[in-house]
């Protein structure tokens, strides 16, 4: 009698253990699938970010206050959140007397963390035609095959980056010369799209600049 109960007792507390074993086994599991799930809820919530944000670069002085309210007006009709980046270290001043905070410097910008980029025009920004980050970054969104658009005297940036060479574009008409001497075809037009980059005018080509970026993002 005292071997059976002895047997029995080994075996409820063997059955005990497989029990609590096979529970903790299914917790951890649980916990697993729940921290798969936080973690596609967070990837697909930053997707979804991601799709809706865009990155618009002003010139720290004279840039073009019409372009810039046009196209910002429209896109945030359309529910894009626009992040604003220059190299400015308090406010964008435009040529009108329009001040701007940026979001972002020059330095902390990220082609990953945005789905279009959108280059405003004016006097100002022909200061930075030859500017390195501004050719690392625009290469880089273009590589992940993201948006690029640039209107007025900004088109320049692109073609001294590399990215119009033999393709059809538009910019200011007093730079066409500029265009045309870095290989690109130039076009005499309002708004021109090719590929992943649209190219614009002037002030009057804003509307239609802004709603074919919203489009496009689509």
């Amino acid at each position: 009698m005292w071997y059976a109960h002895r047997e029995l007792v080994f075996i409820d507390s063997k059955i005990a253990k497989d029990f609590f074993l096979n529970k903790a086994f299914l917790l951890f599991l649980s916990l697993k699938c729940l921290c798969y799930i936080c973690i596609l809820k967070y990837i697909k919530k930053r997707t979804r970010l991601i799709e809706k944000s865009i990155l618009l670069i002003l010139a720290s002085k004279d840039f073009n206050e019409d372009e810039y309210l046009v196209v910002k007006t429209i896109l945030e009709r359309e529910n894009f959140k626009l992040f604003i980046a220059s190299d400015a270290h308090t406010l964008c001043v435009g040529s009108k007397g329009l001040k701007v905070r940026p979001d972002i410097s020059f330095y902390n910008m990220r082609e990953s963390n945005f789905n279009a980029i959108v280059l405003i025009g004016g006097s100002g920004i022909k200061s930075y035609w030859g500017n390195s980050l501004l050719h690392n970054l625009v290469n880089n969104f273009n590589r992940s095959n993201k948006l690029i658009a640039a209107i007025c005297s900004a088109p320049v940036i692109l073609s001294r980056a590399g990215l119009l060479n033999d393709k059809e574009a538009t910019c200011y008409m007093n730079d066409r010369k500029e265009l045309e001497r870095d290989g690109v075809v130039f076009v005499d037009v309002p708004v021109k799209f090719q590929k992943n980059i649209i190219t614009a005018q002037n002030a009057s080509a804003s509307q239609q600049f802004a709603q074919t970026i919203a489009e496009r993002l689509k």
